[in-house]
């Protein structure tokens, strides 16, 4: 797959959609953002914050998966946290499960 247009993600990291967005919500999904931002650091994944919509996720295994978000219609899509072992897919956290989500996919 061509890498032009993508940003190109190969390391252990989560990435961090920062889009502007007003909505009522706001302020309680940043509060849920930060809570599971502190978990995956504990975890020894690093943050990677993206302005890119277009992801290229390069796993070990050489299998490649483009991801393009779309333009986000709230809050939550504004605040996407997605999490990428080389080893595994890229998980889309939903913020409203917290991190139950995440203790699945970091087992072995």
């Amino acid at each position: 797959m061509s890498e032009e247009g993508y940003e190109v993600i190969s390391e252990k990291c989560f990435i961090v959609r920062n889009k502007p967005f007003n909505d009522s919500l706001q302020d309680s999904v940043l509060k849920i953002k930060t809570q599971i931002i502190e978990y995956l650091k504990a975890q020894q994944f690093p943050e990677k914050v993206v302005q890119n919509d277009s992801l290229l996720f390069r796993r070990a295994n050489g299998q490649e998966v483009a991801i393009v978000l779309p333009v986000p219609q709230d809050a939550w899509e504004a605040n996407t946290i997605i999490v990428f072992d080389p080893l595994k897919n890229p998980l889309f956290i939903n913020p409203r499960k917290g991190v139950t989500q995440l203790e699945k996919y970091f087992k072995p």
